[in-house]
Protein backbone atom coordinates (compact mmCIF):
# COMPACT_ATOMS: atom_id res chain seq x y z
CA UNK A 1 0.00 0.00 0.00
CA UNK A 2 1.93 3.46 -1.11
CA UNK A 3 2.25 5.81 1.80
CA UNK A 4 -0.40 8.38 2.12
CA UNK A 5 1.19 11.63 0.58
CA UNK A 6 1.83 9.63 -2.37
CA UNK A 7 -1.72 8.83 -3.12
CA UNK A 8 -2.49 12.33 -2.62
CA UNK A 9 0.25 13.81 -4.59
CA UNK A 10 2.02 15.44 -1.53
CA UNK A 11 5.73 14.52 -2.37
CA UNK A 12 8.50 17.12 -3.87
CA UNK A 13 11.64 16.86 -5.43
CA UNK A 14 13.41 17.62 -1.98
CA UNK A 15 12.12 14.17 -0.63
CA UNK A 16 14.16 12.12 -2.76
CA UNK A 17 17.38 13.68 -2.93
CA UNK A 18 17.74 15.31 1.00
CA UNK A 19 20.65 17.56 1.56
CA UNK A 20 22.67 17.31 4.38
CA UNK A 21 23.33 21.15 4.81
CA UNK A 22 20.28 21.79 4.83
CA UNK A 23 18.82 19.62 7.36
CA UNK A 24 22.07 20.66 9.93
CA UNK A 25 20.59 24.38 9.53
CA UNK A 26 17.17 23.17 9.84
CA UNK A 27 15.74 24.82 6.16
CA UNK A 28 11.86 25.53 5.54
CA UNK A 29 10.61 22.47 3.78
CA UNK A 30 13.09 19.64 5.20
CA UNK A 31 10.82 18.97 8.54
CA UNK A 32 10.79 14.99 7.43
CA UNK A 33 14.44 15.11 7.35
CA UNK A 34 15.54 18.03 9.91
CA UNK A 35 13.11 16.56 12.57
CA UNK A 36 14.72 13.20 13.95
CA UNK A 37 11.64 11.72 14.97
CA UNK A 38 9.81 12.14 11.45
CA UNK A 39 13.37 10.91 9.94
CA UNK A 40 13.55 7.52 11.64
CA UNK A 41 9.75 7.36 11.80
CA UNK A 42 9.83 7.16 7.79
CA UNK A 43 13.06 5.59 7.76
CA UNK A 44 13.20 1.67 6.67
CA UNK A 45 16.43 0.30 8.88
CA UNK A 46 18.87 -1.09 6.66
CA UNK A 47 21.33 -3.66 7.58
CA UNK A 48 23.75 -1.17 5.77
CA UNK A 49 22.43 1.83 7.57
CA UNK A 50 22.38 -0.55 11.05
CA UNK A 51 25.77 -1.46 10.38
CA UNK A 52 26.80 1.80 9.73
CA UNK A 53 25.40 3.79 13.25
CA UNK A 54 26.85 0.40 14.68
CA UNK A 55 30.46 0.88 13.57
CA UNK A 56 30.69 5.17 14.15
CA UNK A 57 29.10 5.03 17.84
CA UNK A 58 31.08 1.87 18.84
CA UNK A 59 34.17 4.22 17.51
CA UNK A 60 32.95 6.83 19.53
CA UNK A 61 32.35 4.86 22.66
CA UNK A 62 36.42 3.83 23.10
CA UNK A 63 34.74 0.31 22.26
CA UNK A 64 36.12 -1.26 18.93
CA UNK A 65 35.36 -4.61 19.45
CA UNK A 66 31.17 -3.91 20.04
CA UNK A 67 31.00 -3.45 16.03
CA UNK A 68 32.57 -5.38 13.22
CA UNK A 69 34.06 -2.41 11.42
CA UNK A 70 34.35 -0.15 14.77
CA UNK A 71 38.14 -0.21 14.14
CA UNK A 72 37.84 2.39 11.21
CA UNK A 73 38.10 5.87 12.05
CA UNK A 74 37.80 7.34 8.31
CA UNK A 75 34.48 5.66 6.58
CA UNK A 76 34.66 6.24 2.92
CA UNK A 77 30.84 5.52 2.49
CA UNK A 78 30.24 4.19 -1.24
CA UNK A 79 26.98 3.17 -2.90
CA UNK A 80 25.20 3.26 -6.02
CA UNK A 81 23.78 6.84 -6.87
CA UNK A 82 20.34 6.88 -4.34
CA UNK A 83 21.91 4.31 -2.44
CA UNK A 84 21.29 5.98 1.02
CA UNK A 85 24.57 7.88 1.37
CA UNK A 86 23.37 11.03 2.66
CA UNK A 87 20.20 9.09 4.27
CA UNK A 88 22.89 7.48 7.00
CA UNK A 89 24.83 10.73 7.01
CA UNK A 90 21.55 12.29 8.49
CA UNK A 91 21.12 9.41 11.08
CA UNK A 92 24.53 9.93 11.78
CA UNK A 93 23.98 13.51 12.56
CA UNK A 94 20.84 12.97 14.35
CA UNK A 95 22.16 10.81 16.99
CA UNK A 96 25.03 12.16 17.48
CA UNK A 97 24.09 15.17 17.86
CA UNK A 98 21.21 13.62 20.75
CA UNK A 99 18.52 12.79 19.80
CA UNK A 100 16.52 10.20 20.86
CA UNK A 101 13.75 8.66 18.56
CA UNK A 102 10.79 6.30 19.83
CA UNK A 103 11.86 3.89 17.89
CA UNK A 104 15.61 3.94 18.12
CA UNK A 105 15.97 0.20 19.15
CA UNK A 106 15.00 -0.62 15.62
CA UNK A 107 18.15 0.86 14.13
CA UNK A 108 20.79 0.14 17.28
CA UNK A 109 21.42 -1.01 20.66
CA UNK A 110 21.03 2.47 22.29
CA UNK A 111 23.78 1.87 25.21
CA UNK A 112 26.89 3.30 22.55
CA UNK A 113 25.36 6.18 21.78
CA UNK A 114 27.11 9.00 23.70
CA UNK A 115 25.77 11.48 25.84
CA UNK A 116 27.25 14.33 24.55
CA UNK A 117 29.34 14.79 21.28
CA UNK A 118 30.52 17.57 18.46
CA UNK A 119 29.42 17.17 15.60
CA UNK A 120 30.62 18.87 12.19
CA UNK A 121 28.93 18.43 9.30
CA UNK A 122 30.64 19.73 5.87
CA UNK A 123 28.78 19.18 2.37
CA UNK A 124 31.65 19.04 0.36
CA UNK A 125 29.91 20.34 -2.99
CA UNK A 126 28.73 23.71 -1.04
CA UNK A 127 32.09 24.67 0.01
CA UNK A 128 33.56 28.16 -1.99
CA UNK A 129 37.00 28.76 -1.79
CA UNK A 130 37.25 32.00 -3.58
CA UNK A 131 33.67 33.74 -2.26
CA UNK A 132 33.48 31.43 0.93
CA UNK A 133 30.29 30.74 2.89
CA UNK A 134 29.02 33.18 5.91
CA UNK A 135 26.75 31.97 8.84
CA UNK A 136 26.92 34.18 12.06
CA UNK A 137 29.05 36.97 10.46
CA UNK A 138 31.93 34.52 9.93
CA UNK A 139 32.78 33.79 6.56
CA UNK A 140 34.96 30.66 5.92
CA UNK A 141 36.93 29.38 2.29
CA UNK A 142 38.38 26.47 3.36
CA UNK A 143 37.26 23.17 4.74
CA UNK A 144 38.88 23.23 8.62
CA UNK A 145 37.29 26.79 8.72
CA UNK A 146 33.99 25.12 8.06
CA UNK A 147 33.89 22.49 10.18
CA UNK A 148 35.05 24.90 13.24
CA UNK A 149 34.60 28.91 12.04
CA UNK A 150 34.57 29.89 15.70
CA UNK A 151 38.08 28.06 16.22
CA UNK A 152 39.49 29.17 12.84
CA UNK A 153 38.00 32.79 14.19
CA UNK A 154 39.62 32.64 17.46
CA UNK A 155 43.12 31.26 16.00
CA UNK A 156 43.07 34.63 13.75
CA UNK A 157 42.31 36.80 16.85
CA UNK A 158 45.02 34.73 18.86
CA UNK A 159 47.42 35.26 15.96
CA UNK A 160 46.87 39.42 15.38
CA UNK A 161 47.53 39.57 19.04
CA UNK A 162 50.79 37.63 18.73
CA UNK A 163 51.74 40.12 15.73
CA UNK A 164 50.51 43.28 17.46
CA UNK A 165 52.58 42.13 20.66
CA UNK A 166 55.98 41.39 18.46
CA UNK A 167 58.92 44.27 18.67
CA UNK A 168 58.07 44.35 14.83
CA UNK A 169 54.80 45.50 13.62
CA UNK A 170 52.91 45.15 10.55
CA UNK A 171 53.15 48.72 9.61
CA UNK A 172 56.75 48.61 9.87
CA UNK A 173 57.18 45.72 7.40
CA UNK A 174 55.19 47.26 4.75
CA UNK A 175 57.01 50.77 5.21
CA UNK A 176 58.88 52.01 2.33
CA UNK A 177 62.19 53.76 3.19
CA UNK A 178 62.73 56.88 1.36
CA UNK A 179 65.56 58.40 -0.21
CA UNK A 180 67.02 61.75 -0.83
CA UNK A 181 68.92 59.70 -4.00
CA UNK A 182 67.45 57.41 -6.50
CA UNK A 183 69.44 54.37 -5.42
CA UNK A 184 72.12 52.36 -7.35
CA UNK A 185 73.14 49.07 -7.61
CA UNK A 186 76.61 48.18 -6.08
CA UNK A 187 78.21 47.44 -9.28
CA UNK A 188 76.28 47.75 -12.85
CA UNK A 189 76.38 45.48 -15.92
CA UNK A 190 79.15 47.81 -17.03
CA UNK A 191 81.19 47.57 -14.11
CA UNK A 192 80.73 44.36 -14.07
CA UNK A 193 81.73 44.42 -17.97
CA UNK A 194 84.93 45.66 -17.27
CA UNK A 195 85.92 43.72 -14.08
CA UNK A 196 86.02 40.61 -16.05
CA UNK A 197 87.79 42.35 -18.74
CA UNK A 198 90.70 43.71 -16.95
CA UNK A 199 91.18 40.38 -15.56
CA UNK A 200 93.38 37.93 -17.98
CA UNK A 201 92.21 35.27 -17.24
CA UNK A 202 88.70 36.01 -18.04
CA UNK A 203 89.93 38.71 -21.05
CA UNK A 204 90.73 35.82 -22.51
CA UNK A 205 87.86 33.85 -23.01
CA UNK A 206 86.18 37.08 -24.66
CA UNK A 207 86.06 37.24 -28.18
CA UNK A 208 84.49 40.39 -29.88
CA UNK A 209 81.36 38.86 -31.87
CA UNK A 210 82.07 39.67 -35.67
CA UNK A 211 78.22 40.50 -36.05
CA UNK A 212 76.56 42.80 -33.48
CA UNK A 213 78.70 45.20 -31.34
CA UNK A 214 78.54 45.15 -27.73
CA UNK A 215 78.23 41.77 -27.88
CA UNK A 216 81.50 39.02 -27.49
CA UNK A 217 81.57 34.92 -28.18
CA UNK A 218 82.55 33.88 -24.47
CA UNK A 219 84.33 30.29 -24.68
CA UNK A 220 84.20 27.75 -21.41
CA UNK A 221 84.32 24.28 -21.17
CA UNK A 222 82.46 23.08 -24.14
CA UNK A 223 83.11 23.00 -27.62
CA UNK A 224 80.46 25.94 -28.81
CA UNK A 225 81.16 29.65 -28.16
CA UNK A 226 78.33 31.34 -26.35
CA UNK A 227 77.03 34.89 -27.66
CA UNK A 228 76.73 36.82 -24.86
CA UNK A 229 76.14 40.95 -23.95
CA UNK A 230 76.45 42.81 -21.07
CA UNK A 231 73.79 45.40 -22.41
CA UNK A 232 69.94 45.03 -22.32
CA UNK A 233 69.11 47.02 -25.63
CA UNK A 234 71.87 44.39 -27.17
CA UNK A 235 70.11 41.34 -25.34
CA UNK A 236 66.46 42.20 -26.24
CA UNK A 237 67.10 43.14 -30.27
CA UNK A 238 69.38 40.42 -30.76
CA UNK A 239 68.00 36.96 -30.77
CA UNK A 240 70.21 33.97 -29.44
CA UNK A 241 71.87 35.89 -27.19
CA UNK A 242 72.57 35.36 -23.13
CA UNK A 243 72.77 38.76 -20.91
CA UNK A 244 75.92 38.20 -19.09
CA UNK A 245 74.59 39.54 -15.15
CA UNK A 246 74.65 38.53 -11.67
CA UNK A 247 73.17 34.84 -11.49
CA UNK A 248 73.18 34.22 -15.14
CA UNK A 249 74.15 30.55 -15.83
CA UNK A 250 77.04 31.62 -17.91
CA UNK A 251 78.64 34.18 -15.80
CA UNK A 252 78.08 31.15 -12.57
CA UNK A 253 79.97 28.67 -14.70
CA UNK A 254 82.72 31.29 -15.69
CA UNK A 255 83.08 32.20 -12.10
CA UNK A 256 82.96 28.58 -11.36
CA UNK A 257 85.89 27.86 -13.51
CA UNK A 258 88.09 30.78 -12.39
CA UNK A 259 87.64 29.30 -9.08
CA UNK A 260 89.30 26.56 -10.37
CA UNK A 261 92.01 28.34 -12.54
Amino acid sequence: MPREEVLRGGLVDKHFAAQLDQVVVNAPGYHDYADADSFFKITHPTRGLKDLLAGTFARLSHNAAAAANAEHAVYRYETSFGGGKTHGLIALYHLASGARPPNLDEFINPAPLPSRCSVAAVVGDSLDPVNGLTADDITTYTLWGEIDPSAAANELIRTADRLEQAPIKLADLDAVPEHETELQPAMTLNDLRDALLSIPWCRNRFTPHPDFSDAWLLTLDDAAPHPVTFGPARYQDTPNISLLTWGSPLLNRLLNLADLA
